[in-house]
């Protein structure tokens, strides 16, 4: 089974998150895909799905290709409000992976996964101060 990660953009949310756990579950042995919009997966594919939230009115389309949707919104979301309007797509989605609990409210608590942020490059050395 391919289990697919995306959609790919030129952002660092993408090349930080999406495409470096695409690549670790690549490394493990499983088969790997990416796409760039919904039409590019296939029908009852599991898939990573990155910070892109799609609109209400395409989230339908996730129901009807039988797609299983792992949902990371790597801080897409700014309000509750912003949570609310992404309902149709959130509720579309099988499991939501959080990194940052103050969103928990918001989500269906049987979709909710915590997970640590990932940390692509580890503690950056502090700055010296001029003085």
């Amino acid at each position: 089974m391919k289990i697919f990660f995306g959609p790919v953009r030129n952002t660092p949310s993408w090349s930080w998150v999406g495409q470096d756990i695409a690549l670790q579950f690549q490394s493990w042995g499983y088969d790997v895909g990416f796409f760039g919009a919904l039409e590019d997966i296939p029908p009852s594919s599991v898939c990573f799905w990155i910070k892109e939230p799609l609109s209400a009115e395409k989230a339908q389309a996730l129901y009807d290709r039988r797609l299983k949707i792992v949902f990371l919104p790597v801080d897409c979301f700014h309000s509750s409000e912003h949570i609310t309007a992404c309902a149709a797509f959130t509720s579309a989605c099988s499991v939501i992976m959080l990194h940052n609990m103050n969103m928990a409210p918001y989500i269906d608590k049987a979709k909710l996964m915590a997970v640590v942020h990932h940390n692509k490059y580890g503690v950056l050395p502090r700055a010296r101060t001029p003085y």
